[in-house]
């Protein structure tokens, strides 16, 4: 690995998988918590992370969740936050195909 460019590829990738994994359970306390602000603020934190990695359909629904989060009803909230879990997991098999593969 001329470089060392792969080591600093999985320590990125471990880094978002740390953060994406502490951003999540802040936004699912903060969803339980009635606290729509904590919401955004962790996704805005998720999204930066998001995107550079290139996770795309991360960033997209933290995007959301940051612009929205304060104006969407709870069940709109929740429904959104499945999605962000739906769009995590396939980020991690994607990082887990990439680091393994």
């Amino acid at each position: 690995d001329p470089g060392g460019h792969h080591g600093l590829l999985e320590a990125l990738l471990d880094a978002f998988r740390d953060q994406a994994a502490s951003d999540l359970a802040t936004i699912e306390s903060a969803l339980h918590a009635g606290d729509p602000a904590s919401v955004a603020c962790r996704a805005h934190s998720l999204k930066g992370a998001a995107a550079d990695i290139g996770a795309t359909g991360v960033k997209e629904v933290c995007a959301d969740l940051e612009a929205n989060a304060a104006c969407m009803e709870t069940a709109t909230l929740a429904a959104r936050i499945a999605e962000l879990h739906t769009e995590l997991d396939q980020a991690q098999s994607a990082i887990e195909a990439a680091t393994t593969g």
